[in-house]
């Protein structure tokens, strides 16, 4: 392609016609003929006609700023640390099919936490905000969530504001020590659910086999019978339930007000070439429905579209894939400092601990080479601003490589994208501004 047009994406959606420019990051609402242009091999009238668009010049300005940014982070390299995952116990009620946690009886040395807490602080210059319990199931150690919610905030700066959030299977939301902790304490929620009751069932298993689906979803119809929402149910997809907007229809009707997906990357149950269309048609449907009710203000939140408006809306590029190692790590039941939490029971994703701190060369190194420089594949990607390569840990499991995405994660991250600029455009039309800035605003707050 003529160098003037690399860095132009142009996409149909929903009868709509876009041009992406990478390098501006800016997008425009462009007619068919334009569309039907680039499309053909008439390059000199399709400059012709960008004119209009000031988009004749080539634009090297985003990879201008991506380099300057990560040039003044790596040359003053330092770590902010706002959130902090805890992994509390390896034991869990379920045995799903596809868990990348081997479960053990072991649990977080809390002692050795407590003792070391001021330290960690002072590492991370009393900044941390966010604590994130995780397991195994953390709800199995409630009292041991209830003990470290007292200790820090007893322990935390009096003007610091601190959030918590459990990741669970949703299994002991009905227990009422449990919903105790849980209200008295404030915490969100990320509720784990696989599709349907037939999938989930056969997915998420209790230890004497019985299905968990059933008691799920009693305890989600619970919280919303008692008004609390803070909550967001993830759907876990693989190639055996691909039916999605089916799960978020059903979640919408049943109340839930923030929902998200994400998909399994064990090898027998994962997402293929072949998947890709099924995938499309279901993110179409549930984009469609989702604009057709926020322009009828029924706001809820679809955080795998609403999470990529901040891209659009940013001038700066996103200079790394995520916040790990940067403004977030994850504690293991040693007490070691983990790249991300995904690293549980993974060598290569430790990054320090807790006793002597974080290996800050390690973590500067993973960073100097995983940057867009290093990412072949994707530098002629139209979103290698925003993705900036994917997930470290699905590289290194399905590709045995942290600079190699996944193809097919490629795909469906891009229709994301896709979406978010058709959405943008749409919701950028509706006339009551207090409510598009509302829309606009949602709070993805589990990850």
């Amino acid at each position: 392609m003529d160098n003037k047009l690399s860095n132009l994406y142009f996409f149909e959606y929903e009868g709509a016609y876009f041009l992406y420019d990478i390098e501006s990051n800016k997008e425009y609402v462009i007619s068919k003929y334009l569309f039907d242009l680039a499309n053909s091999s008439d390059n000199d009238v399709l400059m012709k006609t960008l004119r209009e668009f000031k988009l004749n010049k080539v634009n090297n300005d985003r990879m201008f700023r991506y380099k300057l940014r990560l040039e003044n982070f790596l040359s003053d390299f330092k770590i902010s640390i706002s959130t902090i995952y805890l992994y509390l116990t390896e034991l869990c009620n379920l045995k799903c099919k596809y868990c990348y946690v081997k479960p053990k009886n072991k649990h977080m040395n809390i002692d050795l936490l407590k003792s070391n807490f001021n330290k960690l602080l002072n590492y991370f210059d009393r900044r941390i905000q966010n604590y994130r319990f995780f397991g195994g199931e953390p709800l199995l150690k409630y009292n041991m969530i209830n003990e470290l919610v007292s200790f820090i905030e007893n322990q935390k700066d009096s003007n610091c504001k601190v959030e918590y959030y459990i990741s669970t299977n949703g299994t002991l939301l009905n227990r009422k020590e449990v919903v105790d902790l849980i209200k008295s304490r404030n915490i969100n929620l990320k509720i784990t659910l696989d599709g349907n009751k037939e999938t989930h069932n056969n997915n998420r298993k209790f230890i004497d086999n019985n299905g968990s689906y059933d008691i799920v979803i009693n305890n989600i119809l619970l919280l919303l019978d008692n008004n609390f929402t803070n909550f967001t149910v993830t759907i876990t997809l693989n190639n055996e339930n691909l039916e999605l907007y089916e799960y978020v229809h059903y979640l919408l009707k049943i109340g839930v007000k923030n929902i998200r997906w994400q998909f399994v990357v064990d090898e027998s149950l994962l997402i293929k070439e072949q998947h890709i269309d099924k995938i499309k048609s279901e993110l179409n449907k549930i984009a469609k429905r989702y604009l057709v009710d926020l322009q009828n203000k029924n706001l809820y939140n679809i955080s795998n579209f609403t999470s990529v408006y901040p891209h659009f809306l940013s001038k700066d590029p996103q200079i790394f894939r995520c916040g790990a190692g940067i403004s977030s790590i994850a504690i293991d039941s040693d007490c070691n400092f983990l790249l991300c939490q995904r690293f549980v029971n993974n060598k290569e994703g430790i990054i320090g601990n807790i006793s002597n701190g974080l290996n800050i060369d390690k973590i500067k190194n993973i960073m100097e080479n995983t940057n867009l420089s290093y990412l072949y594949k994707c530098k002629n990607c139209w979103i290698r601003y925003f993705c900036a390569g994917q997930c470290y840990y699905n590289n290194l499991k399905l590709n045995n490589n942290i600079n190699i995405p996944y193809q097919p994660f490629c795909e469906i991250i891009k229709e994301y994208f896709k979406i978010g600029i058709w959405l943008l455009y749409n919701i950028k039309n509706i006339k009551d501004k207090q409510y598009v800035k509302r829309a606009l605003e949602l709070k993805n707050f589990v990850h």
